[in-house]
């Protein structure tokens, strides 16, 4: 049995869809006494992109792309933080 070399041809490259994570922050500063204090809200993945992506595909016998792994999106996650300056 010979081996083929066509397999990984580099001149043929698959790609996927693009994907964007979108995120915001808000912060509110104030004195709580006499402290400075400062709340901060962070949310990454406001497009709530959950779905699957592609990361690896393989010639499906006839030139065209079937992905064979996938990863998850990172969803939406929220953190709160909160600074006290003395």
């Amino acid at each position: 049995m010979t081996g083929r070399t066509d397999l990984f041809d580099t001149s043929r490259i698959f790609y996927g869809d693009a994907t964007h994570i979108v995120g915001a922050f808000a912060s509110y500063r104030f004195r709580l006494g006499n402290v400075r204090t400062r709340l901060q809200l962070n949310i990454n993945g406001l497009n709530n992109d959950n779905g699957l992506h592609p990361y690896t595909a393989v010639d499906g016998g006839n030139g065209t792309p079937r992905f064979d792994r996938y990863s998850v999106g990172p969803g939406r996650n929220f953190a709160l933080t909160t600074t006290f300056d003395f």
